[in-house]
Order: C-alpha cells, then sequence, then structure tokens
C-alpha cells in the first residue's frame, strides 16, 4: 500500500471506507468518518482520532504537517498523530531547511522544529532561506537576513533582486547595481537591468 505503484488501489480502498480524504502523501492519510478527522497509517492501518475541529493543512513535511484549529490558529502534528506545537499562530508553514515560517500579530519571523525562535516576528514579508539567506521587506524597503537573523543587507533597497554567494544585485532610486556582502558596490547602480551569468559574471542591460 506505501508504495508509489499502489497510489491509485489505495486512493480506491479509501473512499470505499471512509467519507473524505483530506490529505493523501506516500505512507499517511487523513481520512474522515462521520464528521470525524483519522489519522491513517497506510503502511499498517492503524488510526489516530484528530477530532472534529482539527484541520490538515498540507502535507506532511519531514515526518509533519501544519494543522489549524477551529479558531484559525496554526500548529503542528507529527506523524503519530501528536501535536507537537499548539495552534496559537497566525500562520505556518513547514520549509524543507528544517524551519517554520510563523506569523505572529502582523508580522513573521522563523523558528525551528522545537519552537525555538531563530528570528523574531519583526518582518512584513519574508521569503523562504535560499542558502542560508531570505529576503525581508520593512517599511516598504528590502534587505537580506541571514539563518541567524543578522541583516547582511540593510531593509535600504527597493527590490532584492538576486543572491548569489557574497553579491547582491539591488534596485535603488538610481537603477540597478550589484553590491558586496559589506555594502561595497561592485557594479554602479545606474542600470535597467542585471542577470548572474556564469560563475563570476554579470549581464548588465542599459535601457537604451
Amino acid at each position: 500500500i506505501g508504495s508509489n505503484n499502489d497510489f491509485s488501489e489505495a486512493n480506491i480502498d479509501l473512499y470505499d471506507k471512509y467519507d473524505k480524504i483530506l490529505s493523501y502523501c506516500y505512507h499517511m492519510s487523513i481520512v474522515q468518518k462521520d464528521g470525524i478527522n483519522y489519522l491513517l497509517n497506510l503502511n499498517t492501518y492503524e488510526m489516530k482520532i484528530l477530532g472534529k475541529d482539527i484541520e490538515i493543512i498540507g502535507d506532511f513535511v519531514n515526518r509533519m504537517a501544519v494543522i489549524k484549529d477551529k479558531k484559525g490558529y496554526y500548529g503542528v502534528i507529527n506523524e503519530e498523530g501528536n501535536v507537537v506545537i499548539e495552534p496559537k499562530y497566525q500562520y505556518l508553514s513547514l520549509e524543507g531547511n528544517e524551519l517554520i515560517l510563523f506569523k505572529c500579530g502582523k508580522d513573521y519571523g522563523y523558528m525551528d522544529r522545537m519552537e525555538n525562535i531563530i528570528i523574531p516576528a519583526a518582518f512584513k514579508e519574508i521569503t523562504p532561506f535560499y542558502k542560508d539567506r531570505a529576503i525581508f521587506k520593512v517599511n516598504g524597503k528590502e534587505g537580506v537576513v541571514d539563518i541567524r537573523g543578522k541583516a547582511v543587507v540593510p531593509p535600504e533597497y527597493m527590490e532584492v533582486i538576486g543572491i548569489k554567494d557574497d553579491a547582491y544585485i539591488l534596485r535603488t532610486e538610481k537603477g540597478v547595481g550589484v553590491f558586496g556582502k559589506k555594502g561595497n558596490i561592485i557594479i554602479e547602480p545606474k542600470y535597467y537591468s542585471i542577470t548572474f551569468f556564469g560563475k563570476n559574471n554579470f549581464k548588465v542591460m542599459d535601457k537604451g
């Protein structure tokens, strides 16, 4: 039942036995019977009641899944059906790098899977991490934060266009340029567009 080749057969069996299939991945499923949600192990067919007021948001990622309670608060459940993070956040998203994007009040931050805060909720917008860096926005300006919560590029730019190694393509009021990790100018911000080209090169385009 747990193999890729058995997906269609497993789905047919589940639909025959339960009212709804709310979530389905390679060895776990969230099913509903008589208005009650259950966590079903597709290998052992063991079931655990999740209750009527718990909704699974998305599939399991690294053996965890986001849940939402009837009040609209988000938490995290593991494959055994145990709540490991109580539903108390306005939003949660499991990232592939073992971090969890969370929203507290109107701001976003990051924590680990033990609920230790990595980056406090201080940003109106923040992207997923890419190579241990994420783009954030404060007061309409963008910057870059590292995985330790340090702003490696201060929020002083109209747009962070690209990140590669220690070079950042940034848009300013004067145009697009390339800056180093200490804020030093590599290419003057006066161009219409700049893209990474090859390993250590940039493709520069003027407006004309």
